[in-house]
């Protein structure tokens, strides 16, 4: 279940926040009037996030590609990169 504290405990507890972000690794959600303003979490989990993110669309970009005729067969790409 996610973690759901208010920009007030965000400013009154930091060091707690960025304890449970860094020992969980999980993000923390930051209500402000009582609405969803902020996630909040480790820059070792962003990263990891933001790799796989990029992980995926290039997968994503791949299957594109290949789905549009965008493709080359292997032989002919190992052809290329070896007669270079």
């Amino acid at each position: 279940m996610p973690r759901i504290v208010s920009s007030t405990v965000l400013r009154n507890e930091y060091n707690e926040v960025s304890s449970f972000c860094h020992l969980n690794q999980e993000p923390i959600f930051v209500t402000k009037n009582g609405q969803g303003d902020l996630a909040v979490m480790s820059i070792e989990k962003y990263e990891e996030i933001s790799e796989k993110s990029k992980f995926y669309k290039k997968i994503y970009d791949g299957l594109n590609d290949l789905e549009n005729g965008r493709a080359k067969p292997y032989q002919e790409v190992r052809k290329e990169i070896l007669d270079v």
